[in-house]
């Protein structure tokens, strides 16, 4: 039973190091160009050693869109990395 388990953690864990993991969604151009700003964001905020932490709010003067499209890529991967980061605790961390 240990050994699928251990086999699933680190399919979880490889899959966490390919980017993105959220794919761009359908919309504007400027919306989509945001949400990719925003998942990078997002990923080094929570620690991915991958992505600098960019800081928790879009940069400058932006359109509506870009910050709508900005702001959802960064909950939906900063979320993502911290579930990855949840289970392989949960299956590596100290008994």
């Amino acid at each position: 039973m240990r050994v699928p388990m251990i086999a699933v953690a680190m399919m979880v864990a490889f899959s966490a190091c390919t980017t993105p993991i959220s794919p761009t969604p359908p919309g504007r151009p400027d919306f989509r160009a945001a949400y990719n700003d925003g998942c990078a964001a997002g990923y080094g905020y929570a620690g991915s050693p991958f992505h600098s932490d960019r800081g928790t709010k879009p940069v400058g003067q932006v359109s509506p869109d870009y910050r709508a499209g900005w702001i959802e890529g960064f909950d939906k991967c900063s979320r993502s990395y911290d579930r990855v980061q949840q289970v392989l605790h949960s299956l590596f961390g100290a008994p």
